[in-house]
């Protein structure tokens, strides 16, 4: 994997690593708590889902540069292995 497919596989991380934790931690919450610890109302705070937020922007933010970086590599790789195959021709 060249650098440029792993920018691609960490976009994709950070797109859907927080949604799943977000899932996850909806589903925890609404999960029935007894005894004298879990006896009161379960709410996700602003700060329980800043991490989540702040990642999944980052990987939304970032995934049309890689996706543009990874074309543009793959162009130019396309580009020389032809001025290289023409080369030897003349």
């Amino acid at each position: 994997m060249n650098r440029y497919g792993f920018y691609l596989f960490c976009s994709a991380v950070c797109i859907v690593l927080p949604l799943v934790l977000l899932i996850y931690a909806y589903w925890d919450i609404s999960q029935a708590k007894v005894g004298p610890v879990g006896d009161g109302e379960q709410k996700l705070t602003l700060i329980q889902i800043l991490p989540q937020i702040c990642t999944l922007a980052a990987g939304v933010i970032h995934a049309p540069l890689a996706i543009y970086q990874y074309r543009k590599h793959k162009k130019f790789k396309s580009e020389a292995h032809i001025k290289n195959e023409n080369w030897h021709c003349r």
